[in-house]
């Protein structure tokens, strides 16, 4: 059966028809799980094309089964808005019955493609993985409808989850309170992570009291979702209290020259590398060669970063959002937003050797339970889930 995927993910294509994910985050790793179950992707997504496009092969996107519906690129509401025409004619004509639907939400495209679906009275599955109350709340995103979309985002959601007729969520609580799913619909709890056996660490990381830290975010700088500004002004006051750090972010996006000029304005430039995107395997020895995993977001689902850094057998530093508390120890959390809470457990771990030792070891135990053969189990039934459901509507 051929599964129709929408979600938010930004392709681009070269003049040989090749296709990659920009930030990695839809390869053909990705859609590898899918394949279990179903025998062709259809994706619905933006794609960029250009000619000259080149990228690693571990980006690549499409294979003979995949293949993409391409929208128009747009980044944000603004540019939305000149090509949402041209959007809704490519979505309804893709949107035919006897075909499996599966909506990564929350997101417009998905919402756009559920829109169609309901009016044909075809069934859909979704899978959430954000929270736009989050999202849109007064520490995140910057517009100025800031308000009007954290209802309205909170409304489309809470509407679209509770007509789905499968819902993955990538949290055990947190999406699940907020968006329920209505009575009787199957329902699971995934985490999005992608974490082999073989690349599960050995042994936790040992901290030792030595001259430099090495500390090591993960996260897209194309919205401030990752809280960026506090990180660098967390080390900031580390930097003043005579507390060296060096700080590597993995991650690229439109606010990445800002924040070079922030670290520059506190004075902590040279202890800061903007890394841009890397591939999977390079994000690896980046953790690997790091002492603390710092992941402060203002909004998450279920970080895969924070996994993938736990299963390096790194201590973590997280906030108080979406499925960070699913993951980390109760100390190990510092409210969103607080740049004085941050260089204080900084601190505290680099000063504490044997409580940082003991979160290491805790959190590589915590990371097996996201080992990908024990999540797979429960994919694969949400996926036969959505075949049978659409066995049923013929």
């Amino acid at each position: 059966m051929e599964l129709v995927f929408a979600c938010e993910g930004h392709f681009v294509k070269n003049a040989q028809g090749k296709y990659y994910s920009v930030n990695g985050g839809f390869t053909n790793l990705l859609w590898n799980r899918y394949l279990s179950v179903f025998s062709h992707i259809l994706v619905i997504a933006r794609v960029k094309v250009e000619a000259a496009y080149h990228a690693k092969e571990a980006l690549r996107a499409d294979n003979e089964q995949v293949s993409f519906v391409e929208l128009p690129d747009y980044v944000g509401p603004v540019q939305y808005l000149k090509v949402k025409s041209r959007i809704k004619h490519l979505i309804k004509t893709e949107i035919v019955p006897g075909r499996a639907y599966l909506c990564r939400l929350p997101g417009i495209i998905g919402g756009e493609v559920i829109s169609v679906l309901k009016r044909r009275e075809i069934s859909y599955a979704c899978e959430v993985v954000g929270d736009p109350w989050e999202v849109f709340g007064p520490d995140g995103v910057r517009h100025p409808l800031r308000i009007v979309l954290r209802h309205r985002g909170r409304r489309s959601l809470r509407r679209q989850v509770a007509a789905a007729s499968s819902v993955l969520y990538v949290t055990k609580q947190s999406l699940q309170n907020r968006y329920p799913c209505s009575e009787g619909v199957f329902s699971t709890d995934v985490s999005d992570v992608l974490l082999l056996k073989e690349n599960i660490a050995s042994y936790a990381k040992k901290l030792e009291n030595k001259g430099e830290y090495r500390l090591i975010s993960v996260g897209s700088l194309g919205q401030m979702y990752k809280s960026p500004d506090v990180v660098i002004r967390a080390l900031a006051i580390l930097k003043k209290q005579g507390i060296r750090c060096h700080l590597s972010w993995l991650g690229d996006g439109k606010y990445k020259e800002e924040m070079k000029g922030l670290a520059e304005s506190l004075g902590v430039a040279d202890e800061i590398c903007f890394c841009g995107n890397v591939p999977a395997a390079e994000v690896v020895r980046h953790l690997r060669e790091s002492d603390i995993f710092l992941l402060v977001s203002k909004t998450e689902g279920l970080p895969r970063a924070m996994v993938e850094a736990m299963a390096q057998g790194l201590p973590c530093i997280g906030s108080n959002v979406g499925g960070i508390p699913e993951l980390l120890d109760s100390s190990a959390i510092v409210p969103k937003g607080d740049t004085e809470a941050l260089a204080d457990k900084i601190m505290y771990m680099i000063t504490h050797v044997d409580y940082t030792n003991q979160q290491a070891e805790r959190n590589l135990a915590e990371s097996f339970k996201y080992e990908n053969s024990l999540l797979d189990e429960r994919r694969v039934r949400f996926y036969n889930n959505i075949v049978n459901q659409v066995i049923m509507q013929k």
